[in-house]
């Protein structure tokens, strides 16, 4: 889950809980990077969706699936980057 992702499409009103339908996407073209960084090498994957959690207000959810080829650990970086820019790093325990 996130905050502050940007414009959805379609549009939902200020203070309103996103629709279960149809989805309200963030705009955009946004990629899940696992490891060294998002201006490192790292592994690439395109999320299956970035938008509006439905029934929320103003939550994101990011839906992907963590790549075979992932580093493992406790606390493994991704970043969440679309064309403007990127996140923070999150940390996630892989297995």
């Amino acid at each position: 889950y996130a905050l502050g992702l940007g414009a959805v499409n379609p549009p939902v009103v200020s203070g309103a809980a996103s629709p279960g339908g149809p989805l309200a996407y963030a705009t955009g073209n946004w990629r899940v990077i696992f490891g060294s960084g998002v201006f490192v090498s790292g592994i690439e994957i395109t999320p299956s969706y970035v938008g509006l959690a439905p029934g929320f207000v103003g939550l994101y959810q990011i839906n992907f699936q963590i790549p075979a080829d992932s580093p493992k650990g406790d606390q493994i970086a991704f970043f969440l980057q679309e064309d403007g820019g990127g996140t923070q790093q999150v940390l996630v325990a892989v297995q």
